[in-house]
């Protein structure tokens, strides 16, 4: 069975969604006190910032 090109993209797009909702729970379930919490912040910015950037550029 060959694999469809919209298949592979549709893997992807989930694995990114996934992987956004595990930043958003880290930074939810994190004390803002804690030092960690703004690692965890930060890291959601930037991964959020970075697909939306390649979103527009697909959508381009």
């Amino acid at each position: 069975m060959q694999s469809d090109a919209t298949q592979e993209k549709a893997r992807l797009s989930v694995a990114e969604h996934h992987e956004f909702g595990e930043w958003v729970e880290a930074v939810s379930s994190s004390d803002q006190d804690s030092p960690g919490w703004l690692a965890d912040d930060q890291q959601t910015s930037l991964g959020t910032d970075y697909r939306s950037e390649m979103e527009e550029r697909k959508t381009a």
